[in-house]
């Protein structure tokens, strides 16, 4: 049986740190079909107890060639309020990070990204063209384990 930790954190920071829309001459459609959201989220731990994800999404008009008609880079940082719980005392060059809670964290980030996306693209050709919900475990690349255990040789300074 493993030990439960409650994490507390709160949202540090939202940015957007890039944002594109293509001029497309003509009618674009609103069918949700015609759109491909290619969606990218990049865990970051910075010092200061920072935690948080840079999200790219990309929409494309699906053709025969699909092309990019816009491009969102999001930046989503947490300050995790108890962050020494996440440290490994046998290795303190180690993080153990709950699945629980980064799927929160992303979780967040994406529903943050997809608000941004739908306020950038107000009264232009993606107007009614919305970030479907998605679920933060399909992002996982590797196999489901119970944590991930991230290197802060970088960050050992602040860890003492």
């Amino acid at each position: 049986m493993s030990d439960i930790i409650n994490f507390t954190f709160r949202i540090k920071q939202i940015s957007t740190l890039e944002f594109s829309i293509k001029n497309i001459s003509g009618e674009i459609s609103d069918n949700m079909d015609v759109f491909k959201f290619e969606v990218l989220p990049q865990l970051f731990i910075e010092p200061d107890n920072i935690l948080g994800f840079i999200t790219v999404i990309n929409v494309y008009e699906q053709r025969e060639n699909p092309v990019l008609i816009c491009n969102l880079i999001t930046r989503i940082s947490f300050e995790i309020i108890n962050f020494k719980d996440l440290l490994t005392p046998e290795t303190p060059n180690l993080i153990k990070l709950p699945d629980l809670l980064s799927q929160t964290l992303l979780s967040i980030s994406l529903s943050t990204s997809r608000g941004i996306l739908a306020a950038k693209t107000e009264g232009t050709i993606l107007k009614n063209v919305y970030l479907p919900v998605l679920n933060p475990t399909d992002f996982k690349a590797k196999p489901q384990i119970d944590n991930q255990i991230i290197d802060t040789e970088s960050l050992k300074d602040r860890l003492k």
